[in-house]
């Protein structure tokens, strides 16, 4: 047998070279040489699925680069090679004696490209090892950060965050003034996200910032670098963009953090796939403009606010060590923590600068430079916090609104502003176009001032409808204004002749002005002395010609005014006092006495209506009325041509504040027994009513309208109705009593308020008239004892809408014990922002699922009353527990 084959292989080795021109080694060769074939092909498909798996799921910063580069080359190579020799093989296998000429020809090569194979594997795994070993790292980079986790607050930031990204949302926009904080947060939830011990939820978390100056194709750069990608310097950031479209598309899940962003960022030339499209993209951003958010379109704005008392002293302490708690010094400390306003990055360098210094006169120093807001010596005060608030106000376009912004430094510090006091200012000092009409003015106002409150550079007041700068931009607002050359240098501090605003309100001390005081002041365009105990006014004040707002607001000791006709420029009179002659005053377009003693009427001796009938430029008006001014609707005419009044009729004793000053046409009734009064004429075009302590509201409602017989009003009579505020109203059961009455559809109601009422035993019967209350947003109920439901539905009805309040953000129940729920129907109220429940011990239930994390920033309560809480699911409560705060019993 050996000879045979001996023999058949000396054979076949001659037949090969004559056919072939060389040898064949062994007769065993064409069989080995079909399994290395198979072999072959097997094993190039394992390293094809490695070489796949490398780079979907690999980060390159976690071996070395060249190494793996290397790899992905050789095994690039081997595999085009092997797609040929396999492509050749195939094509000859039916020639040269069915694929023996493959044998002789390519047998060592097949051998040769097989054994390579499985050296690239070995190594590929060696490198998939190290890839396991290294997940976490490969996902997240830590990036060193100050920890919040000793701050409160800013933890329950956090886990918001968390809580939305968890939830679905594509995108969040983080904004805040600069150095409140926004990059600490990122950083620490970016850190946390490293940290998981659990399977993290973001196959890749990328961190770019971005800062002042935008350059797209360094953010190409940054993302490209944590996706291991080349970037060629010579590529337009067009084709950089498509190539990271292309790779992040194929990443599963992946966060990308824009930090200090300052203008809007187009995604699609960024080449980040939106969020909205790619489900696995998510996408942080923080800034000092709210207006970014908005442009990049995000789908929760996420303000960050400055550190409470509590815990921007532990910061402080924390940044200047023991010597802020001894006891001669911590007093003086305590104070210039206070000056910190609660920001954190001022409160850190202020707390380091101080650091060791034990000398009370050091800190007296400091003290005093924080508060004269020029604290020059203060290491890095100036660098690290001025300069880049400034960066905020540079950034304001337009001049005019550069001048309001320092304006608003005039005020004394954390002083709350009404915004219609301070449109008022800005007005008569020319900062607003004084040619428009004061409709137009006010709109522009109120937009500079939302304008400034998106940039963080003023922040809403302690009272509504007012702002307030906060501590450090106040500073920062001076600091600037000290240093213009311009006209806005003396808008802060000039010299006597030269000023154009003189603020003198909330000074109670203030009893008596010299006679000549004004002579000095001839210039004068604003002058506010509200809230002062004067009880005349000195006759110079006629000589300021170029007056052109009086603000003489709760001056409750003046007696009488002078004649104002020579003060043919003034403009705004805010008069809480006599009324003095003001028919005279032709210009007059807005006459302010909300809280005046003074009462306008038909009586002899009173100012009469009439009268404000000759003021032809009069566009806003807020009087106190006589009980005795009921009169007809044809009698109150000139009502039309105003754009906004405010009435009041009867006690000025209540405690009415100024809810829609300057926004609404409001008239409020006030401890008056309307029956048989004629107050339909004032009704006709309200769009906020308030009623305080009055009674007999039927009797005087149906002889106004008139409705059918044994019937509500066909028609709503009060159809631009936004706002209701009911007070102390003792025989009301049901708001539905008014409602049936005079056919109300509360299709424009905004915000409703109850409080007070004793009888009161649920708000409104809903399915009759009213379907639902589509608009209504602010709801508030407090002090009411019997109330058991807010809406009650009519049980025959199938008709009644669900929710009943779609579009609700707020609502507010306080101190009513037998309530029991807020509506009969299931269902959630999608839009909650706010709620606050105090003193509402049987309410078990609210409208909230955890789809209402979505929309919801904060749940104000009793804890006691929280945990008694039912719900529909048991990790609901679970999911909403970020949101809520704890608050004791009023």
């Amino acid at each position: 047998m050996e000879f045979v084959a001996s023999v058949l292989g000396s054979v076949v080795a001659e037949a090969c070279r004559h056919l072939c021109g060389f040898p064949c080694s062994k007769f065993s060769n064409p069989f080995k040489f079909k399994s290395n074939v198979n072999d072959l092909e097997k094993e190039i498909q394992h390293l094809t699925d490695l070489r796949s798996e490398v780079e979907n799921e690999f980060n390159f910063e976690s071996v070395s680069t060249t190494r793996v580069i290397e790899w992905l080359t050789a095994v690039g190579g081997v595999e085009s090679k092997v797609s040929s020799t396999t492509t050749d093989l195939s094509a000859n296998k039916e020639k040269c004696y069915g694929g023996f000429v493959n044998c002789c020809l390519r047998g060592g090569e097949v051998a040769k490209a097989l054994k390579e194979v499985r050296r690239l594997q070995a190594d590929g795994n060696s490198i998939a090892n190290m890839v396991a070993a290294h997940g976490q790292s490969r996902a997240v980079e830590h990036i060193p950060a100050q920890s919040i986790e000793d701050q409160p607050t800013a933890s329950q930031n956090l886990a918001k965050i968390l809580h939305l990204l968890e939830d679905g949302v594509g995108s969040i926009g983080v904004w805040g003034m600069g150095g409140v904080g926004k990059t600490t947060l990122v950083k620490n939830l970016n850190n946390k996200l490293g940290n998981s011990s659990s399977t993290p939820p973001f196959g890749m978390v990328i961190w770019v910032t971005v800062s002042k100056q935008l350059d797209l194709m360094r953010i190409q750069t940054r993302i490209a670098e944590r996706l291991s990608m080349g970037v060629d310097k010579n590529d337009s950031t067009e084709n950089v963009a498509i190539k990271l479209h292309r790779r992040l598309k194929q990443q599963n899940k992946f966060l990308l953090i824009l930090d200090d962003v300052w203008e809007g960022i187009d995604l699609d030339a960024l080449g980040v796939p939106r969020p909205e499209v790619h489900p696995g993209c998510k996408i942080i951003l923080t800034t000092r403009f709210r207006d970014v958010c908005r442009e990049m379109k995000t789908d929760v704005e996420f303000k960050m606010n400055v550190l409470n008392d509590a815990e921007a002293w532990y910061l402080f302490c924390k940044s200047a060590g023991k010597v802020a708690t001894l006891r001669h010094i911590k007093p003086l400390a305590k104070a210039v923590a206070k000056e910190c306003g609660g920001l954190p990055l001022e409160i850190i360098i202020m707390g380091t600068s101080m650091r060791g210094k034990t000398k009370v006169e050091l800190w007296n120093n400091s003290l005093n430079q924080l508060q004269s807001s020029l604290p020059y010596s203060i290491k890095g005060i100036e660098a690290k916090v001025y300069r880049p608030l400034k960066w905020s106000y540079d950034s304001l376009q337009g001049k005019d609104i550069k001048h309001c912004f320092l304006y608003c430094a005039l005020f004394p510090e954390d002083f709350s502003i009404e915004i219609s006091e301070l449109v008022q200012c800005w007005w008569a000092e020319g900062l607003i176009d004084n040619q428009k009409n004061y409709d137009d003015i006010h709109n522009t106002g109120i937009a500079l001032v939302e304008s400034l409150k998106d940039c963080c550079l003023l922040e809403d007041g302690d009272f509504k409808d007012t702002v307030k700068m906060h501590d450090v931009v106040r500073d920062v607002a001076l600091w600037i204004a000290s240093s213009l050359e311009d006209e806005c240098k003396s808008l802060v501090r000039s010299g006597c002749s030269e000023v154009s605003t003189l603020l003198l309100q909330d000074n109670p001390l203030l009893r008596r002005v010299p006679e000549d005081f004004f002579v000095g002041f001839l210039a004068l365009k604003v002058l506010n002395m509200s809230g002062t105990h004067i009880r005349r006014l000195p006759l110079s004040l006629l000589q300021l010609g170029q007056l052109h707002s009086l603000l003489l607001r709760d001056c409750i000791y003046l007696e009488e005014l002078p004649p104002l006709g020579s003060l043919n420029r003034l403009q705004v009179l805010d008069c809480n006092g006599t009324a003095g002659v003001v028919s005279e005053l032709s210009g007059l377009e807005i006459l302010d006495m909300t809280h005046s003693n003074y009462k306008w009427g038909v009586k002899e001796g009173q100012a009469s209506l009439e009268e404000l009938g000759c003021l032809e430029q009069l566009i806003f008006c807020s009087i106190g009325l006589d009980r005795n001014t009921c009169t007809a609707s044809e009698e109150l005419v000139w009502i039309t041509k105003l754009k906004r009044f405010q009435f009041l009729m009867g006690s000025t004793d209540s405690m009415i504040d100024k809810r829609t000053k300057y926004k609404e046409r409001v008239v409020i009734f006030s401890d008056l027994d309307l029956s048989g009064e004629r107050i339909g004429g004032w009704l006709t075009h309200v769009d906020a009513l308030d009623l305080d302590s009055c009674w007999g509201l039927n009797g005087c409602l149906k002889p106004c309208f008139k409705p059918a017989e044994g019937h509500g009003a066909q028609y709503d009579l009060l159809p631009n109705l936004e706002e209701i505020h009911l007070h102390f109203l003792k025989h009301l059961h049901s708001i539905s009593e008014l409602v049936d009455h005079l056919g109300l559809r509360f299709s424009k109601l905004r915000v409703m308020e109850v409080t007070r009422c004793p009888y009161l035993d649920h708000l409104l019967d809903c399915g009759g008239v009213i379907l639902t209350l589509e608009n209504l947003e602010d709801l508030k109920v407090s002090s009411c004892p019997e109330v058991v439901d807010l809406f009650k539905c009519r049980s025959q009805s199938n008709s009644v809408a669900d929710p009943i309040v779609p579009g609700l953000q707020r609502i507010k129940l306080t101190d009513l014990p037998k309530l029991k729920s807020l509506s009969r129907q299931r269902g959630t109220w999608p839009h909650l922002a706010y709620v606050e429940v105090i003193g509402c011990d049987s309410l078990k239930k609210l409208p909230l699922s955890k789809r209402s994390a979505n929309a919801l920033k904060e749940i104000v309560g009793e804890l006691e009353w929280w945990n008694r809480l039912e719900w529909d699911r048991i990790d609901i409560q679970s999911k909403l527990q970020p949101f809520f705060k704890e608050q004791r019993p009023y």
